[in-house]
């Protein structure tokens, strides 16, 4: 039986047979708790969103591979002995960086459990494990996982532990099925058979207080050389960098802004340093400035005739749209959604015409 009647029973299927042609696709039981956890905001109701229970799917599949990632550092890994390594004399301040917005994350589900806000428990939890633990801290310390320096990596393994252990006990009450399995997994740090019997994890005031301003200039720095590449359609990640800043506590993250931002020999040189031609530039902040060399990487000439071509086109939508609505009629005769609608265009292409041209002036220097 329904309350709908013939024709609204045809929408909801012809709907539903749009949006999923091969059906609803299996998502696991913690998928849907955490969907369900994440609906739990200030409104009564909920609206099912299966593209979401999908996409903590795919937060679990992350889990796994986090894990999967991280265990071989964990051959040689005593628990009890993790604190001498998670020293603040020994951690980088990447290492730093993953800590300190662990215990935010902690602070965040703690608060969201006592508040019965599971919507902000369950977002603090997973923007921290995969935008910025998975994203972040894994990718930039790669090159030490990978390296030959033995210390470095005892301390790498302890914070990585320290975060994977941690959200595991953390996300427990919301997916439990996918932290068990996982946490049976890790080195013992609690003498419990189950992490249903292991403690909540606890805010680490000392991390919570770390300055770690630092690394975020430097994810700032990785990401202008990933915008640089996009700009120029390069895959190379060898390419040759040079950071102009005044701040020495940057050199310690340069293999970090090398990882993440696909570089190969990054320098750091004081204001004023004369560069030699076809480096790239991007300011970062007010202090730091990105060089890219891509001298015998990028044909300029051709990537100005790109940009030039590319910016005809619209420049004549552009003008169509200046001469349409310039017209005296135009405010009394075009109906005003119209109207609406076409200086929304306008305005998208002027953005569009103004960023080629700053490009087309970029490429201009570097072959000057």
């Amino acid at each position: 039986n329904s309350t709908f009647d013939d024709k609204e029973k045809k929408i909801a299927i012809d709907g539903r047979k749009a949006d999923f042609p091969n059906g609803i696709p299996q998502c696991g039981t913690d998928a849907m708790r955490l969907a369900l956890c994440s609906f739990a905001g200030a409104n009564r109701t909920a609206n099912l969103n299966v593209s979401v229970i999908v996409s903590y799917r795919n937060f679990c599949n992350k889990m796994w591979n986090a894990v999967r990632f991280a265990l071989p550092n964990f051959d040689k890994f005593n628990p009890e002995d993790s604190h001498k390594d998670l020293d603040a004399s020994k951690t980088t301040p990447l290492d730093k960086w993953a800590l300190k917005k662990l215990s935010l994350a902690i602070k965040a589900a703690t608060a969201g459990l006592e508040d019965f806000k599971m919507a902000d428990a369950v977002n603090g939890m997973t923007h921290f494990f995969h935008d910025e633990f998975c994203s972040v801290y894994l990718e930039g310390t790669k090159p030490i996982v990978n390296g030959d320096d033995a210390a470095a990596k005892e301390v790498v393994a302890a914070v990585l532990y320290e975060c994977i252990e941690s959200t595991m006990r953390m996300l427990h009450p919301f997916m439990p099925y996918v932290t068990e399995e996982l946490w049976q997994h890790l080195p013992r740090r609690f003498n419990v058979e189950s992490i249903m019997l292991a403690p909540y994890p606890l805010v680490n005031e000392e991390w919570l207080n770390y300055d770690v301003s630092i690394v975020d200039t430097a994810f700032a720095t990785a990401s202008a050389a990933r915008s640089i590449k996009k700009q120029y359609n390069i895959n190379n990640n060898n390419l040759e960098a040079i950071i102009v800043t005044s701040q020495d506590e940057i050199k310690p993250t340069i293999p970090f802004i090398s990882a993440i931002g696909g570089l190969g020999k990054v320098d750091v040189v004081a204001p004023g340093t004369q560069i030699a031609a076809g480096y790239a530039s991007s300011v970062v902040t007010e202090t730091v400035e990105l060089r890219i060399n891509l001298k015998g990487v990028v044909d300029f000439e051709k990537e100005l005739e790109r940009l030039e071509k590319k910016l005809g086109p619209l420049q004549q939508q552009f003008q169509k749209y200046e001469e349409k609505i310039s017209n005296p009629n135009y405010a009394t005769k075009v109906k005003p959604e119209v109207q609406e609608l076409e200086r929304s265009k306008m305005e998208a292409l002027k953005v569009q015409i103004e960023a080629i041209n700053k490009n087309i002036q970029e490429v201009k220097q570097l072959i000057a």
